[in-house]
């Protein structure tokens, strides 16, 4: 965080906060931690509408996983997601997917890099999101599904 100053007499927030999200980073200006909370929860709510707003306009940026993720999958140099381990239950393969991919995908996309047929029968629980234009992404609670479970069962089970 840092500290903002006043300027010419006119007050300016004590403090601002800098959040990285998918999309860019966010500012916020806060003076105390009742304003901050307040600020949080709008945030959060701003990055839910943005990701989903958004998503079609997003790129793919780098041919190479994650640092840290190497064993878990790999892009091809067109930006598609290889898996190079796999959950057993078909809706977590389909999470972990849209987890790592930088970019909401279709039914055709996911079929085409998980083998799996009719993806769409699968993807019905809430951490799954449909956006208007028929592409799919996963949501916040789905992504700390695939973050605490899904890849830690992944690398315990040595798959």
């Amino acid at each position: 965080m840092l500290i903002k100053w006043s300027f010419n007499g006119v007050h300016m927030t004590n403090y601002e906060a800098r959040i990285r999200t998918k999309f860019g980073e966010l500012v916020v200006h806060f003076d105390n931690k009742e304003e901050l909370d307040q600020r949080l929860k709008e945030v959060q709510d701003l990055t839910r509408y943005a990701e989903t707003q958004l998503a079609e306009f997003t790129t793919v940026e780098a041919t190479k996983p994650i640092t840290g993720f190497e064993d878990i999958y790999a892009v091809a140099p067109e930006g598609s997601i290889k898996l190079l381990k796999y959950p057993e239950k078909k809706a977590d393969v389909i999470r972990l997917l849209l987890f790592f991919s930088s970019k909401p995908l279709s039914t055709d996309e996911i079929r085409s890099m998980v083998g799996i047929d009719n993806p769409a029968a699968y993807m019905t629980a809430d951490d799954f999101v449909e956006l208007p234009n028929g592409m799919y992404t996963i949501s916040p609670e789905g992504r700390t599904v695939v973050a605490s479970k899904i890849i830690s069962q992944l690398r315990s089970s040595n798959v």
